[in-house]
């Protein structure tokens, strides 16, 4: 609890100090380095530190969208992360792009920026568009015709008969004796 005078850790401040403090009665991170005008200064400081903006989330090109409140200290890593696993989606294979709104920012949004560096303050309101791409082109497996083939068979009276095809390999090339040539690659289709 916050004593008079102090100011209360904003959501996401670490609340433990170091060197081993509890939570119970530490005081919120400080930048040391910062100068510290006023309590007004520290004020202020905690309000835009976090806090949440409104982002219009929009899958293209399907168009489905929600709205979601986030953190403005949030990086697009995080979100992208939080988005893959809400959609069921490979790692990865989400790209956040196009923000527009509140602040503009173009082309795929960098992973290691928070939102705030992007240009969001809390109570913001922005889009971002969602790209999913985790089609990954697999190379073509060769086939391989197995060396015999067992068949199902029913005969006239309904009986169910397991047949052995065995496969005979050419021993050499069969010679064009008539069928279709395709002139522009070269492939040919015989009789």
């Amino acid at each position: 609890m916050a004593e008079e005078g102090e100011v209360p850790p904003a959501p996401g401040d670490a609340v433990a100090a170091e060197g081993g403090e509890g939570a119970e009665g530490a005081a919120p991170a400080a930048d040391v380095t910062a100068p510290v005008a006023d309590d007004a200064d520290i004020t202020a400081g905690a309000a835009e530190a976090g806090g949440e903006a409104s982002i219009d989330l929009v899958i293209l090109p399907e168009g489905y969208g929600q709205t979601k409140q986030i953190d403005v200290m949030r990086t697009v890593g995080q979100i992208r992360a939080e988005l893959e696993t809400e959609l069921s989606i490979p790692e990865n294979s989400l790209f956040l792009m196009n923000l527009s709104g509140a602040a503009e920012v173009r082309d795929v949004l960098p992973n290691e920026k928070t939102l705030r560096e992007l240009g969001l303050k809390p109570g913001d309101r922005a889009g971002i568009e969602l790209r999913i791409n985790y089609y990954q082109e697999q190379p073509a497996e060769e086939y391989a015709m197995p060396d015999a083939l067992e068949l199902k068979v029913v005969n006239d009276r309904g009986e169910e008969k397991m047949v052995t095809v065995h496969v005979q390999r050419p021993v050499m090339e069969k010679p064009y004796l008539g069928g279709y040539r395709n002139k522009g690659n070269g492939a040919m289709y015989h009789h």
